[in-house]
């Protein structure tokens, strides 16, 4: 072996040697952040305690429901809005129909909950108005309990919403 192979095979053995002292010394600590996020995370509440009226079984499908998104700053008690997303009353767009706008409503200052109705073809017409219309007189009727006005909730849906 020449000179300068034990030269490199001397410094490779001394810093493998010396690696595991080397990473028990450096510890990397993260900063903190200045403040952390305080926005209540999504709740889903069931609309009716019991089965629906006019429910045809208890699966989720069954199972009208609101998905509440409180607004940012709760100081007072604000306007809701009750979004239903579209489908064609096939499918609900929960996505970009539902969490997209209830997050645009909360940056307006505005409290948000997305409807979950019941939907075809399993459910025919009226059944979908009347989850929406429950869902008015429920969220209405806590409006304490949500940090909203009473007489101060919408409705806005999409497509089949």
């Amino acid at each position: 072996m020449s000179n300068m192979g034990v030269q490199i095979a001397c410094v490779s053995l001394i810093v493998f040697a010396a690696l595991p002292a080397i990473a028990q010394q450096t510890e990397v600590k993260l900063p903190m952040p200045a403040k952390q996020d305080s926005t209540p995370e999504p709740r889903t509440i069931r609309l009716w305690e019991r089965a629906a009226p006019g429910a045809l079984g208890n699966e989720d499908a069954d199972v009208p429901s609101i998905t509440w998104y409180a607004r940012w700053n709760q100081s007072a008690p604000s306007t809701a809005v009750i979004v239903a997303p579209g489908g064609g009353y096939e499918f609900l767009a929960t996505n970009h129909e539902g969490r997209q706008v209830a997050n645009w409503l909360n940056a307006l200052g505005v409290t948000a909950f997305i409807l979950k109705y019941r939907l075809g073809p399993r459910y025919r017409h009226a059944i979908e108005l009347g989850d929406a219309q429950r869902s008015v007189r429920f969220i209405g009727s806590r409006a304490k309990e949500f940090g909203i006005r009473p007489d101060r909730i919408g409705l806005m849906g999409f497509s089949a919403g």
